[in-house]
């Protein structure tokens, strides 16, 4: 994830926190989370993910990252179950798709 794309989901992720200070110390655990986030959630679909176009992506990075910030990141795969089942499905029919437009 670039610079930007990453700057642009810590200030939407600081307003979901309801985050109104701005200091080094909380921006650099925020981002740590993030990179986190974006990690688990590109293991867990399988492909690179584009947090700016997939919506669904984007809004579980910042849930997961919700749930890091509040020391509770063991409960969010149990709370987020079905959202994380259509997700991995449809990111797989997405891949396949794409995989499916480049060999033919």
């Amino acid at each position: 994830m670039d610079e930007v794309v990453k700057s642009s989901i810590l200030v939407e992720l600081k307003d979901n926190l309801d985050i109104t200070w701005d200091d080094e110390s909380t921006n650099r655990k925020l981002e740590k989370q993030i990179t986190r986030s974006e990690a688990y959630l590109q293991e867990l679909s399988g492909t690179s993910l584009d947090f700016v176009t997939n919506i669904r992506a984007r809004d579980l990075l910042l849930e997961r990252c919700r749930y890091l910030y509040n020391n509770v990141a063991d409960e969010f795969e149990p709370n987020f179950e079905s959202e994380l089942g259509r997700f991995i499905l449809n990111e797989a029919v997405r891949k396949a798709s794409e995989s499916n437009e480049t060999t033919s």
